[in-house]
């Protein structure tokens, strides 16, 4: 069976990210042009998120029409993506205004409280619990829209969605496979599915995620956080191979607060922005992020396991290689 969720997810993905290839520019007039703060020097097609999103999609309906992925897990991913469908307006007519794509991430978020759980206690680490209360319902929607944002973000440079995306689904996929299989048969279409995208995307890119393929993504791996921790699994641990992800955009909004900007306007001071503008190529950051994906998701495995030694020595590994690359590119490209 999971070979046939890893099939369906990676070919959908792979045909509909083609077929986006060949008509995005062609047919809808859907072209990343470059400006001073792109990444890339020539128009490229978008809309390569269609594919992730229909080979998600088609992992889940498998996983439905086998009876390996319970519906109450499924509606609400289905639901909120969508919705969240509407934010290809950006890529292929006038951009979406700030309002206008927060108005369908609201969405989104409403449809995942209607018909999936909260986040009605943390698990902390050493064995304690934080019960939330009330608190429930906005600290689940901030879960939410925050990691839809740090997605779309993150999604400026070839491949580093995609590899993001692979190494969440497949760390989740593993360590959910005995105690909560159909948070794994998600986890391994998230991570299908990026793999067949990344067969475009992989630099130099062919073809950009867009809009509707980060906010889809940010929301499916936000939904199996709030999904692990209602199984057993704590938020933390599934936050970890995001852990990339999440302190580049908290370290560089933190500092564009500190020096008074306006946080709505676009930028490109984001760390692996700044890695790129200091000679790194697309694929050595790609490759350095899945290198601290593979530290942060093996200290994951070690805490799980009750190994605490190890996966203490191994955080501390991957915290202090993001503190020291943080250290060398503010001295090599200046905020």
């Amino acid at each position: 069976m999971p070979l046939l969720l890893v099939g369906v997810a990676f070919a959908l993905s792979c045909t509909l990210t083609w077929i986006m290839l060949r008509g995005a520019g062609r047919w809808w007039g859907a072209l990343d042009c470059p400006n001073e703060r792109s990444a890339h020097q020539r128009p490229t097609p978008t809309l390569g998120g269609v594919g992730v999103v229909a080979g998600v999609w088609g992992g889940l309906a498998a996983g439905l029409a086998t009876g390996q992925l319970a519906a109450q897990v499924a509606w609400p991913l289905l639901a909120g993506s969508v919705l969240l469908l509407g934010s290809i307006r950006d890529d292929l007519g006038p951009p979406l205004k700030v309002g206008e794509k927060m108005a369908l991430l609201l969405l989104a978020c409403a449809a995942w409280l209607w018909w999936g759980p909260r986040l009605e206690g943390l698990a902390l680490p050493g064995g304690y619990r934080l019960e939330l209360g009330l608190w429930s319902w906005p600290l689940t929607a901030l879960w939410l829209l925050w990691l839809c944002n740090v997605y779309n973000f993150m999604d400026g440079i070839d491949g580093l969605s995609g590899v993001q995306a692979m190494g969440a689904g497949a760390w989740i996929a593993l360590w959910t496979w005995d105690s909560a299989p159909s948070l794994a048969w998600v986890g391994l279409a998230v991570a299908a599915a990026a793999a067949g995208f990344l067969v475009f995307n992989f630099p130099p890119s062919r073809i950009f995620m867009g809009d509707v393929g980060a906010l889809c993504l940010g929301f499916w791996l936000a939904g199996l956080g709030v999904l692990g921790e209602e199984a057993g699994l704590p938020l933390w641990i599934m936050a970890l191979p995001l852990g990339c992800y999440l302190y580049d955009t908290t370290y560089t909004l933190g500092r564009r607060a500190l020096r008074g900007e306006n946080l709505l306007r676009a930028h490109n001071l984001h760390l692996y922005q700044r890695l790129t503008r200091a000679g790194w190529s697309h694929l050595q950051v790609d490759l350095g992020v899945a290198l601290l994906i593979l530290l942060l998701g093996s200290s994951g495995q070690a805490f799980l396991q009750g190994q605490l030694l190890a996966g203490a020595l191994l955080l501390a590994a991957a915290v202090l290689t993001l503190l020291g690359v943080t250290l060398w590119v503010e001295r090599k490209v200046p905020f």
